[in-house]
């Protein structure tokens, strides 16, 4: 009877034991620094089509105007609940939009001071190159962040053995307008908000093994989106929206006009119409794929072509038309729609396989068998066969 209820005990120990060394001493407690967080609404920056000429904009500040603090319970605290540097996110956006020129404004005092410093150096009667004036002046700042806007929670316990999670969903909302600087006219108005979600789980064991041994084992995990992290897509996201609008307004123009049916415009103009038909153009895939199957490649393109009208941001049709260019020999479209893919669904199989088979037509043969080994593990059939049958024929690949 003792050895019975030992072994549950011993099982409990180990359990506990394996535990406890996630978070012994030998667990990591740095990291390296890293680049930037590359987000999707970044990626739509870089997708912007090119403007006719770029725009000299000042921004003197772009500012959290919430005036809340952070929440904690039962608990006074004096740190803000959003990033206090949405001025320098704003002038990044606008940097990487290739839309606009930001001048200095923001320490404007600090640069005439260090150009007084220089006339002082070289003497008073030298030129220095004159600033730059903006003809546009972009302001606003973060006007909301709702805490609490929705919560959850679900638990269980049985026979001392349980768990529970909760989630939360806060959310900030952001305002940018631009100015004529010449006549003072808010000559554009956006507005954009992000939600900010945090999750939690526990698992717990509190029972006794025996009469007088007790056995109390607990492990949780939680995930929570940075607030500033969502406040940088929020300014993109405006950035993006203030471009599009003033291009439909016509107070800037794009290099060439056809740019209108860009990936990134149609997928706004969708959004804002709130027109995006998913059963469309969920059939349209569906359709797409089967034209496919019966290597109908040209019907393939026109099904995607559609679907993709009416859902811009749908991986599987990007996927779908790129499997189709590449058997019509269109391959650097074929690579532009699987790499679009993938950036909007890193487990898209087809598209690491087609982008996989330009790599292959190009040369490219260790570029190749990476993408198709991908492809595999992603539970793609043709991408196994593909990595496969690389392998065989150029063996020195796997050496």
């Amino acid at each position: 009877m003792r050895n019975t209820l030992l072994r549950p005990a011993l099982a409990y120990t180990a359990l506990a034991l394996l535990l406890t060394a996630c978070v012994g001493p030998n667990a990591r407690t740095f990291s390296a620094p890293s680049l930037g967080y590359k987000t999707l609404t970044q990626r739509e920056l870089a997708g912007l089509p090119e403007p006719k000429d770029k725009i000299i904009v000042a921004v003197y500040s772009f500012r959290d105007q919430t005036g809340q603090y952070k929440f904690q319970e039962n608990v006074s605290s004096f740190s803000t609940a959003v990033t206090q540097g949405a001025t320098a996110m704003l002038i990044d956006a606008l940097r990487d939009s290739g839309w606009f020129v930001p001048v200095e404004r923001e320490s404007f005092n600090n640069l005439i001071t260090e150009r007084k410093i220089i006339r002082a150096n070289i003497g008073k009667d030298a030129e220095l190159p004159e600033l730059l004036h903006a003809p546009l002046m972009l302001d606003g700042g973060i006007v909301a962040y709702e805490t609490n806007l929705t919560s959850a929670g679900l638990g269980a316990e049985y026979h001392g053995i349980g768990g529970s999670s909760q989630y939360r969903k806060d959310q900030v909302t952001l305002y940018l307008r631009a100015s004529d600087v010449l006549s003072g006219a808010i000559v554009q108005s956006v507005s954009t908000s992000k939600s900010v979600l945090s999750a939690e789980v526990k698992v717990g064991v509190f029972r006794y093994v025996e009469i007088d041994r007790l056995l109390e084992i607990e492990a949780g995990l939680s995930t929570n989106e940075p607030p500033q992290m969502c406040v940088m897509e929020a300014v993109q996201k405006a950035v993006v929206s203030l471009i599009i609008e003033g291009i439909l307004d016509g107070l800037w123009d794009l290099k060439d006009p056809a740019d209108m049916n860009s990936p990134v415009i149609k997928a706004y103009l969708s959004e804002k119409n709130g027109d995006v038909n998913r059963e469309r153009s969920a059939y349209l895939l569906q359709r797409s794929r089967s034209a496919l199957e019966r290597k109908e490649w040209n019907r393939a393109i026109e099904s995607s072509n559609e679907g993709l009208g009416l859902d811009p941001y749908n991986d599987a049709l990007y996927a779908a038309r790129s499997e189709a260019y590449a058997q019509t020999d269109k391959l650097d479209r074929a690579m532009k729609d699987a790499e679009w893919a993938i950036t909007l669904n890193q487990n898209n199989g087809l598209a690491y396989n087609n982008r996989g088979y330009v790599y292959e037509r190009n040369g490219d043969y260790r570029l190749a068998l990476l993408d198709y080994r991908k492809s595999c593990s992603l539970g793609y059939d043709v991408g196994c066969a593909n990595s496969k049958r690389l392998e065989a024929t150029k063996p020195e690949l796997v050496r």
